[in-house]
């Protein structure tokens, strides 16, 4: 009997690439290390600046938050694939470099145990090293990022959005059938994760669950085992969306030889440390190790599930929409917005053990924003909040605010995205 794969691997090296406005900032390797004297900036502290033998990039020892990481730089021919994820926005002169950059400065290093702050740490560096930038490409996760947004999130105090670490590719074939994977998660210490015989129907609702399985892994830094089960999400008629992964070596032999996704489709890539998601439709499910494929799933648990978010990452959002709460003023006062927040109120006392937390986070639309107190109108009917409903007028302390998202017309600004507000 095949012994059940570790959810855990050992981590791959994550290489992410600033693309300069002017070559030349980053052909000499002294001229680059001579901007580390700016590291103090970015909170981190360089240790050791090192050659090895016959090496004519160095390697730079760092401390960051009580961990010690080994970066190598060094400057390096590009060529960028076009399936690259582009979820930034950019303006057409900095999209135009980097699709044509010769060249760019990389920095390559293996993640800590937060893989969060790992990232952080990769972007501060970057940032020092190259700070007049078109963009950086993150080869692991495939996609492009801002220069504006890498900068903002560089100088920031909180970590970006586990989302930041991974990205889902979906591949269409000619069966019109859906093939899903993510990209990101194995530098992570963490296999990468796939749904097969999606649709157009449902891969949207596929894309979350693989979306929630993935950050609530990158949040929690671990993934748990092969068969194992995995909470995801309230479903609203009751119960919880319970996930699994199968070694993709096994798992492929469930499905048609032509789906996308199949054996031709992994001669040179996805054939290693990677698994395919299905569910556990009943406890009595996973106690026989009986479970589905996605597609098999009732369509009501696809009709909008709550996910489950760590404790982890509502502290990080809750930090990022405190630090970026001057964005939220100018969203206030600018004409026509939308502008709601999100906040942590306590759970009545009799249903704290119905709700299985003390705190409900539930949006209001902004009204008003002192500089203690934010004013706001209840957008839903709170599920564990007697005295509370949809429409109820309320004053409360901006220390609960959680989240927040402006509505600029079709573009919806979040702290994580509050680099749009200032996107030229």
């Amino acid at each position: 009997m095949r012994q059940n794969k570790k959810g855990m691997i050992e981590k791959s090296t994550s290489y992410m690439t600033a693309v300069p406005k002017n070559f030349e900032d980053i052909m000499d390797p002294d001229m680059v290390l001579a901007r580390l004297d700016n590291a103090q900036d970015f909170d981190f502290e360089v240790l050791d600046i090192s050659y090895e033998e016959d090496a004519e990039n160095p390697v730079v020892t760092v401390a960051y938050h009580g961990e010690t990481y080994t970066v190598d730089i060094f400057a390096e021919e590009l060529e960028i694939d076009s399936l690259y994820a582009v979820n930034h926005r950019f303006t057409e002169a900095n999209f135009q470099a980097i699709q044509e950059a010769p060249a760019g400065l990389t920095t390559a290093l293996e993640f800590g145990p937060e893989p969060q702050e790992s990232f952080h740490l990769q972007l501060k560096l970057l940032q020092c090293l190259t700070p007049d930038m078109v963009g950086i490409i993150d080869f692991c996760s495939e996609r492009l990022l801002s220069s504006i947004w890498a900068r903002m999130t560089a100088e920031s105090v909180t970590p970006p959005s586990p989302a930041y670490l991974y990205t889902i590719q979906a591949v269409q074939g000619e069966e019109q059938d859906v093939w899903l994977h993510t990209h990101g998660l194995n530098r992570c210490g963490l296999i990468e994760l796939e749904v097969l015989g999606s649709d157009e129907a449902h891969y949207n609702a596929h894309t979350s669950i693989l979306n929630a399985m993935a950050s609530q892994a990158v949040c929690r830094g671990t993934l748990p085992d092969e068969g194992e089960p995995d909470y995801i999400a309230a479903l609203p008629e009751g119960g919880i969306l319970v996930t699994t992964w199968v070694d993709w070596e096994t798992a492929i032999q469930w499905y048609d030889e032509g789906i996308v996704g199949g054996m031709p489709d992994r001669l040179e890539d996805h054939n290693q440390d990677t698994g395919i998601v299905f569910a556990y439709p009943a406890k009595k499910d996973y106690q026989e190790k009986r479970f589905v494929p996605l597609s098999e799933i009732p369509e009501s648990w696809m009709e909008n599930p709550l996910f489950l978010v760590t404790n982890e990452e509502t502290q990080r959002m809750s930090d990022l929409a405190q630090e970026r709460i001057d964005f939220l003023r100018a969203g206030l006062n600018m004409p026509d917005c939308r502008v709601l927040v999100k906040v942590g109120l306590d759970v009545d006392p009799d249903r704290r053990d119905e709700a299985g937390t003390s705190t409900e986070h539930i949006w209001f639309r902004l009204e008003k924003l002192d500089e203690k107190f934010l004013y706001g109108e209840l957008t839903q009917e709170p599920y564990y909040i007697k005295k509370m409903y949809k429409g109820f007028k309320a004053k409360i302390p901006v220390r609960a605010m959680t989240d927040w998202s402006i509505d600029l017309g079709g573009t919806v600004v979040t702290p994580d995205s509050a680099y749009l507000m200032v996107w030229e």
